[in-house]
């Protein structure tokens, strides 16, 4: 493969302390994307009150970007690292929707939604969020007993309608406005962080 793209590979091994590959291919950098200025400012109408979402992800990133956007919406959530976490938490605590991540140590989502819906016998509203954004993945996902799916990276303005659709809050209203010049002042040259800048909405501390 790498000569089929003019490139070139060498090896380095060492008995006992391990071995490197080396590999050249001789890409060039594409050029940037045509961008635009308006990046959306999303201001949630919340939910009725008593409205309590628990998050079940294993990846601090998606943790933070979650803990985030939930703050800045105001919403009320609790965090869980796994599926059995998730278990041991809906056992003493009742929630009106839940975010579950497929793949997760100890349990995995799969697991635990069966879990929730055999065991537990509860049916409240379970969202997948999963990176495998391939044909038939939902229709696993509902298969095993979610209610939707969405794929990462989450887009606020899809993760806000399920929200809204499934906590009785459906008339929610995305607009977008434009972003204020200079709020966004980074040097990098081929790093893309055009995602980053939507979902902090300026927040320099969350960057």
């Amino acid at each position: 493969l790498v000569q089929l793209q003019h490139g070139r590979i060498q090896v380095q091994s060492i008995p006992g302390a391990g071995t490197s590959f080396e590999i050249v291919i001789p890409y060039t950098v594409a050029a940037a994307p045509a961008r635009n200025n308006m990046i959306p400012q999303i201001p949630f109408k919340p939910p009725p009150d008593g409205i309590k979402i628990l998050v079940v992800e294993d990846n601090e990133i998606n943790q933070n970007l979650v803990r985030h956007l939930f703050t800045s919406w105001n919403l009320s959530f609790d965090i869980s690292s796994n599926g059995k976490e998730a278990i041991d938490r809906l056992q003493q605590h009742s929630y009106n929707i839940i975010l579950m991540d497929i793949q997760m140590p100890e349990m995995d989502g799969y697991t635990a939604v069966q879990v929730i819906r055999q065991t537990l016998r509860l049916d409240t509203p379970v969202i997948a969020m999963t990176a495998h954004a391939m044909p038939g993945e939902r229709e696993k996902c509902l298969s095993y007993g979610m209610n939707e799916y969405i794929s990462k990276p989450i887009k606020q303005e899809q993760l806000l309608q399920l929200i809204a659709q499934f906590t009785g809050n459906p008339d929610t209203t995305l607009p977008e406005q434009q972003s204020s010049s200079g709020r966004h002042n980074h040097a990098f040259r081929y790093i893309d962080l055009q995602y980053m800048k939507e979902i902090s909405q300026g927040d320099r501390e969350y960057e």
